[in-house]
């Protein structure tokens, strides 16, 4: 599947060894990424090592490993002191050109409010441009989350089409 959206952040990412990037261990052909635009603290991304457009362009095997590669994040991510990893990481990773910092400076304001490991998690990818992909390379969001990070949860994902993530009452 071929697009019009150009591919330079992931695919020189992993080979230039940047701050924000790490592997886990038994991970064979992902990598991770703290997102540069956080949707809350510790957002963080799976990205194949191999270039790839779609979800339907992985192999068997990376399809498989994609779930092994999301629990070992989210337990890594569990695990981490993320204000200490902010302020480790965030000034590496500014360039002057980007509006990173603004980003990175609201997770760490919103750390403040979150002293523990996350209570739970969203995942999701924009498969495709029609999604909202703006890398033309497959990448994988988990965002952790925590009572009281937004004022109403109920709907998750569904929020982002106004109106349809109120079916529940």
């Amino acid at each position: 599947m071929s697009s019009s959206l150009s591919c330079p952040y992931f695919c020189d990412r992993f080979a230039s060894k940047k701050p924000d990037t790490f592997l886990l261990p038994g991970i064979e052909y992902f990598f991770f990424m703290y997102s540069g635009f956080p949707a809350n603290p510790g957002h963080t991304l799976v990205i194949p090592k191999r270039h790839i457009e779609s979800f339907e362009d992985m192999n068997r095997e990376e399809k498989y490993e994609l779930a092994d590669a999301v629990i070992l994040l989210q337990e890594h991510l569990s695990s981490l002191d993320i204000r200490q990893l902010y302020h480790e990481i965030g000034p590496q990773m500014a360039s002057p050109t980007s509006n990173f910092m603004s980003f990175i400076s609201a997770a760490l304001k919103d750390l403040k409010r979150y002293t523990e490991p996350p209570q739970s998690f969203n995942h999701g990818v924009n498969n495709g441009i029609e999604a909202g992909r703006t890398v033309n390379h497959l990448h994988y969001h988990v965002i952790p989350r925590w009572q009281g990070d937004v004022s109403d949860p109920k709907g998750g994902i569904l929020n982002m089409f106004e109106g349809k993530g109120k079916y529940k009452q």
